[in-house]
């Protein structure tokens, strides 16, 4: 049996990692024609509408698909009722984001350079992809590792194909790859939700006890939503507030093409992350001082890749990118630097999981978030499109940093002691 459990793991985690890759490589490969068809501001406004999708995903649901997560294995909780209340918070958290946006989003409009319709469509975005992330999540906790992939490529497949057939065929534009993004959603969750209700996992009377639970889930999680979302996309709304939709567009492609370091660092870091557990669980010092060793050759790694990459990266550019985003090479460049740093988090942050101080992490995503703010609208500022790919490796930096710190208080390692590898 213990064999059996074992290999079913082994097994869903490399269905999981397989599908996280194909996600990734998927749009990846798609940047070849997108920057041959779009000019910088038409790539620039596609990037802000998944920008604000992701944005307005904090809000709508507040989060609460991860108690479903949790309330699955409480015996005492009516499953399929707490499903329903979900969706009531869905529900209601969504209007507010509505009424929201009918008071002020002319303001947002005009400071992200975005039409105020698209925003509305945005916001009805993110809660259809908060009802696949529950449909999601229901195949994870029944361990049906190959059905969640399949829906989540599959997914992200007619998402892209929907969008060549609307910007090649419909001769839509921009606005036909925005459409293959929000279409593609709210096809797959009324899918969820029809196979929700036919296998029984919805309830739709609901509870307002269990929606308080499932708010009182999801709501303290908003603060590390907010400052991992304030990391990731405020350097797009930023350069677009400050500079214009070519410079968002520009940054975008670079940082997609950087990507690639991003990409090879989850999955090396998803093979590293089991063995560093089970080193862990050894409690040894023997074991310790291995540990730092390895840890330290993952980190050159990771920084001999970047620098490899960033050589490359100007002979094969053309190749993968349209003549119109050349420029974008330069922030390529910077940004793999960014994305070596960012693996090199992901092998320290282990430390912090290994020893359940995700409290403390929350509070670093936070800060480096606001950070991110004010040396993101300094930068850019300062020196322009090229700024803000300064201020993304220099944040990365940071949260290495940080975490690092973080990790040496929780559970000490002797780091010093094996610097010189003897």
């Amino acid at each position: 049996m213990k064999n059996l459990l074992k290999t079913k793991l082994i097994g869903n985690t490399a269905i999981y990692a397989l599908a996280n890759v194909l996600n990734g490589v998927i749009p990846f490969l798609l940047l070849p024609i997108l920057t041959r068809v779009f000019t910088p501001e038409e790539y620039g406004l596609v990037t802000l509408i998944s920008a604000v999708i992701a944005i307005f995903g904090a809000f709508t649901g507040l989060s609460v698909h991860g108690a479903v997560s949790v309330k699955y294995f409480d015996k005492e909780v009516d499953h399929p009722k707490f499903v329903g209340a979900s969706l009531m918070v869905l529900a209601g958290s969504t209007c507010l984001v509505l009424v929201f946006l009918l008071f002020a989003g002319n303001k947002l409009s005009e400071w992200i350079h975005l039409p105020k319709q698209w925003l509305v469509i945005a916001a009805i975005a993110s809660a259809a992809q908060f009802i696949i992330n529950i449909r999601l999540t229901m195949w994870q906790v029944q361990e049906q590792a190959i059905r969640y992939g399949f829906f989540q490529v599959t997914q992200t497949f007619f998402n892209l194909s929907l969008s060549l057939s609307l910007v090649f065929w419909m001769v839509m534009g921009w606005e036909g790859r925005a459409w293959g993004i929000v279409v593609a959603a709210f096809l797959f969750a009324g899918f969820a939700i029809i196979t929700l209700h036919k296998e029984k996992f919805v309830d739709w009377q609901g509870d307002k006890k269990y929606a308080i639970d499932a708010m009182r889930f999801g709501v303290p999680l908003i603060p590390h939503v907010v400052g991992g979302l304030m990391m990731a996309i405020t350097d797009r709304l930023i350069l677009s507030s400050v500079l214009d939709l070519k410079s968002v567009g520009h940054y975008s492609v670079g940082i997609q093409m950087a990507m690639a370091i991003g990409l090879f660092a989850d999955a090396l870091v998803r093979a590293y992350g089991p063995y560093l557990f089970k080193t862990l669980s050894a409690g040894s010092v023997e074991q310790d001082n291995k540990i730092v060793r390895n840890t330290y050759i993952v980190f050159m790694i990771f920084l001999l890749m970047a620098i490899i990459y960033g050589q490359i990266l100007p002979l094969v550019y053309s190749v993968f990118v349209g003549v119109a985003f050349q420029d974008s090479v330069e922030i390529a460049k910077i940004a793999s630097f960014g994305y070596a740093f960012q693996g090199m988090y992901y092998a320290i942050v282990g430390f912090l999981f290994y020893k359940e101080k995700t409290g403390r992490l929350s509070m670093l995503t936070l800060s480096c978030g606001v950070v991110n703010i004010g040396m993101t609208y300094w930068m850019v500022s300062m020196m322009g499109m090229v700024g803000a790919a300064w201020s993304f490796l220099l944040l990365q930096i940071i949260f290495f940093i940080g975490a690092w710190i973080l990790a040496q208080r929780v559970h000490p390692m002797p780091w010093l002691k094996n610097f010189t590898f003897r």
